[in-house]
């Protein structure tokens, strides 16, 4: 009777600690170090391609600083991005410097004129548009 209880106790602490220690996993967010993520990395520079689309600036932006990345897997996975955004020297109407990797945030804090934030990529293969984006800023 005494193992029966033992095995009850040890079942108890192992669920517990496998669910705490191994991460959040299906529903849960999850952190990214997107420093070493290609793939968050490469849908944080498609929501600020669309952030550009979206801008009135004659300026491109882009992330001065990711405050926060993460993933959550929810029919299909969605990336949350917190970041401070900043102006470029790079006007739109001129893509060659943007293209070619010239394009680098204003030093100046009032002509960089940064600003936070948060994009959601919802990335979905299997619908018609593969992802979907939506930005508070």
């Amino acid at each position: 009777m005494m193992w029966k209880l033992v095995l009850l106790v040890l079942t108890a602490l192992f669920s517990v600690g496998v669910g705490v220690g191994v991460g959040v996993g299906v529903g849960g967010l999850d952190e990214i170090d997107i420093k070493k993520n290609d793939e968050a990395l490469d849908f944080l520079k498609s929501a600020v391609e669309e952030h550009n689309q979206q801008s009135n600036d004659m300026y491109y932006t882009m992330p001065q600083e990711v405050i926060k990345a993460e993933k959550q897997v929810v029919e299909g996975v969605k990336y949350f991005f917190t970041v401070t955004m900043a102006r470029t020297q790079c006007l739109k109407v001129d893509a060659n410097d943007k293209e070619n990797g010239l394009c680098v945030v204003h030093t100046d804090p009032d002509e960089a004129k940064p600003y936070q934030c948060s994009f959601t990529v919802w990335v979905r293969s299997w619908t018609s548009t593969g992802k979907e984006f939506t930005q508070t800023c």
